[in-house]
């Protein structure tokens, strides 16, 4: 193909443009090797290795038609989770209704891996196709407790030992714990 101006080329949660001769300069790269990938428009390319021996290495990048990912994440109540990190080709917030999007990637077998605060992580592996794909993923989250122990006056109780035990919404889903209050 022929050099594109105006490209994004991508390398390690950076981004540049390229020049009017389809040119960027990419001044962070070290180290033996690094990955790079670009886009323009709705076209992505591969994830590439670029060894870095000598003085700026040349690399090309084909575009081709790309995938987008729209994702929504909910919990095991199939409730939204706002605040999730998507970690695929960059990563990606959740908004209040547990959706994200990403920009173009190269369509094809994709590792995707979440992260919220009170779910942990979560690893998927998906198949993407050319142009837009709208996938459900679902995180199962660890209930959260919080409050105070008190004594019959209402006065606060430290070294309090707890038992917790939790019935989730569908048969064999149970959580026991024992804990000392602080």
């Amino acid at each position: 193909g022929r050099p594109q101006p105006g490209a994004t080329v991508h390398h390690l949660g950076h981004q540049y443009t390229t020049d009017a001769t389809g040119w960027a300069l990419v001044p962070e790269a070290s180290g033996p090797s690094t990955q790079v990938r670009a886009t323009w428009g709705s076209l992505a390319s591969e994830q590439e290795s670029v060894e870095l021996r000598g003085e700026n290495p040349r690399i090309s990048l084909e575009l081709l038609p790309g995938a987008t990912l729209q994702g929504i994440v909910t919990d095991e109540s199939d409730a939204p989770l706002p605040d999730v990190k998507a970690y695929v080709f960059g990563a990606f917030t959740t908004d209040a209704e547990g959706k994200f999007v990403t920009g173009p990637i190269r369509p094809g077998h994709q590792n995707i891996s979440l992260r919220h605060p009170r779910c942990g992580y979560r690893f998927f592996e998906r198949e993407l196709k050319v142009g837009e794909n709208q996938l459900p993923f679902k995180m199962l989250c660890k209930p959260n407790f919080t409050g105070t122990v008190t004594d019959a006056s209402g006065a606060p109780v430290s070294r309090a030992e707890l038992s917790i035990s939790y019935l989730g919404p569908r048969e064999g889903d149970r959580l026991d714990t024992d804990f000392t209050s602080n």
